[in-house]
């Protein structure tokens, strides 16, 4: 994921969003101009259950943009009790 993330710039540094839950996702600062970019490596079916519309920065056949024409981004009901227990640490 990180040699895929290199490509776009400089990248100064990238870490995996497994603090958050998401193993899939990579975290990326690049430099000139200073840019956080968050990356999500998805497959096509699990690209179709969402919960954002993101930007796409390549599609060459727009079947992403296909995806997000005929779907809907819906973000998860919040789990209160989740968000209090890391809160406070």
């Amino acid at each position: 994921m990180v040699e895929y993330a290199s490509r776009f710039g400089n990248l100064l540094s990238a870490l995996t969003g497994e603090h958050v839950g998401e193993k899939r996702l990579l975290i990326c600062l690049y430099d000139a101009p200073l840019l956080h970019v968050n990356i999500k490596f998805v497959t096509l079916e699990e690209f179709c259950i969402r919960i954002e519309d993101p930007i796409i920065l390549l599609d060459t056949d727009n079947i992403l943009q296909k995806v997000i024409d005929t779907t809907h981004a819906q973000f998860p009901v919040s789990d209160f009790q989740w968000i209090e227990d890391r809160f406070w640490t």
